[in-house]
Formats: C-alpha cells, sequence, structure tokens
C-alpha cells in the first residue's frame, strides 16, 4: 500500500512538473493520451482533468477507506465485479447487498454497461445517460483504478477509446 502512495505522489509530481504534456500516466501499464487544453487539478490521490464540454477524474481506490467503516482489504476487485456481475460474486451476502446498492446508486440496471479485457486488465464501465455521467473501473492485479468521467455519452465514448488505443 505504501508503495502505491508513493507510486501515485511521484506520478503527481511527474504530471505537476510536466503539465505542458497531455500524456497521462496512470500507472506503468497505462498511458493515456488525452485532449490538450485541460485545466488539470490534483486533490490527495485523485486527478481531475476539466475540458470545455467534459471532466474526467481519476483515482486509485483505497479499500480501507473505500467504504467508510468498511475495509475491503482482498475483497476489492471482487466487490467491484459484484456491482456489476452479482451472480458471480463471492462476497458475504452483507457485503453483496452493499455492492447491490452501489449497483443502483450507478445505475447500472438502466445504465449501459461494458466488461471487456484491456492487457492485463479486466473493465468495467457504466455510463447513466439521465445522469450524464460514466464510471470505469480498470482491475488490475493489485489495485483497481476508477475513472469518472461527466460528460454527454459521445465524450464517454470518447474516452473509452482513449483507454482502449493506450494498449
Amino acid at each position: 500500500m505504501l508503495t502505491r502512495k508513493v507510486f501515485l505522489s511521484f506520478l503527481l509530481s511527474v504530471i505537476a512538473m510536466h503539465s505542458w504534456s497531455q500524456t497521462f500516466i496512470v500507472s506503468e501499464d497505462i498511458k493515456l493520451d488525452l485532449p490538450n487544453t485541460a485545466v488539470i487539478l490534483h486533490s490527495g490521490n485523485a486527478v481531475l482533468f476539466k475540458y470545455d464540454n467534459w471532466v474526467l477524474s481519476h483515482q486509485v481506490l483505497d479499500p480501507s477507506t473505500f467504504y467508510p467503516s468498511i475495509d475491503l482489504t482482498g475483497l476489492m476487485s471482487d466487490f467491484i465485479r459484484s456491482i456489476f456481475e452479482p451472480k458471480k460474486a463471492e462476497l458475504p451476502k452483507w457485503l453483496q447487498v452493499i455492492a447491490q446498492e452501489q449497483a443502483n446508486a450507478f445505475n447500472v440496471s438502466n445504465g449501459e454497461t461494458q466488461n471487456f479485457l484491456l492487457g492485463k486488465f479486466e473493465v468495467y464501465s457504466v455510463y447513466d445517460p439521465n445522469e450524464k455521467k460514466g464510471h470505469l473501473f480498470l482491475i488490475g492485479k493489485d489495485y483497481v483504478s476508477h475513472f469518472n468521467v461527466l460528460a454527454d455519452k459521445k465524450e464517454f465514448l470518447n474516452f473509452l477509446e482513449i483507454l482502449k488505443g493506450s494498449f
């Protein structure tokens, strides 16, 4: 966990020093070529890219703080999967209930979801056209990345293509 925090701090320092660059290095495996003209903000372990018509945020999820009072250490990947595929869940019942509540908050049942592989990452995404908001989760071996996209469907799909093009 400390290694990830150090890596993220280093990554954010590099981004701050090279703010003219539009390559966002998410991890050693993911480098995104984002459109230029973004206002870039950093807070804690989150990075926010503000464009004229859309907003993108990214953070590596901390299993000990993702849900207040619930430590998902060792369960984070399964928890995210269970939001999108509850029948595949191998979680305790009480945690499945919380995952279902999160699925409802993301509007998974009424939204537009996708599940695919990118390199060694499993990707789950949902777009809610009513809220004009999308969530993408990249499940890696040791961590889960979360992208939140506030945009119309076209911009959300454009970001999906950027993500797919990074592999």
